[in-house]
């Protein structure tokens, strides 16, 4: 039976978003006060971006949330709760190469809708966009489609919600907040 060195770190491409995702927000909360939304104008997914040609926005929305003073540090927190709970198991069940697919495209796809809302529908979704919600909200999706009758067990909820639940409420969050007007 072959064993690992005692010191060898087992990555998982959960744990390496995670960090990635931190390690974004500090440089990019960093830059901001150096360089005032240099970061947001260059990579966060905007209509005028990709009319631009700036199709890297579609991958590097991904990594950036909202500022710190604009309750960024929120953001980001929910967002890796999310990566974090559902990630590990989806990453166990369909591996680290189709994790990462399944992660990035699920962030490409929910930018490309949130870009066609701007198009067509643009005081509500003309916006520039950060975060890590549709990829983190594809790992709900995944998730509930590979354990559709796993019961969560919400710590600070005295509830026990299965996880198809999670998803639908998730989706109707997602819509009403995409029909609200913008503050």
């Amino acid at each position: 039976m072959r064993q690992r060195p005692l010191f060898q770190v087992q990555w998982s491409v959960t744990l390496v978003l995670i960090l990635i995702n931190v390690v974004v927000f500090v440089i990019q909360n960093v830059a901001d006060h150096t360089s005032h939304s240099y970061i947001y104008d260059r990579f966060a997914l905007s209509v005028d971006g990709l009319k631009q040609g700036h199709f890297w926005q579609l991958v590097t929305f991904q990594f950036l949330h909202l500022p710190l003073l604009d309750g960024g540090v929120f953001h980001l927190l929910g967002n890796l709760f999310v990566i974090y709970i559902f990630g590990s198991p989806v990453e166990g069940a369909i591996g680290k190469m189709n994790f990462t697919k399944l992660y990035l495209l699920s962030g490409i796809l929910g930018g490309m809708l949130q870009m066609a809302g701007g198009f067509f529908w643009p005081e509500h979704f003309g916006q520039a966009v950060v975060g890590a919600s549709a990829g983190a909200f594809g790992l709900i999706a995944a998730f509930a489609t590979l354990f559709p009758h796993r019961v969560l067990y919400l710590f600070f909820l005295p509830i026990e919600p299965r996880v198809k639940t999670l998803l639908w409420l998730g989706i109707l969050i997602s819509v009403i907040g995409m029909v609200l007007p913008p503050k």
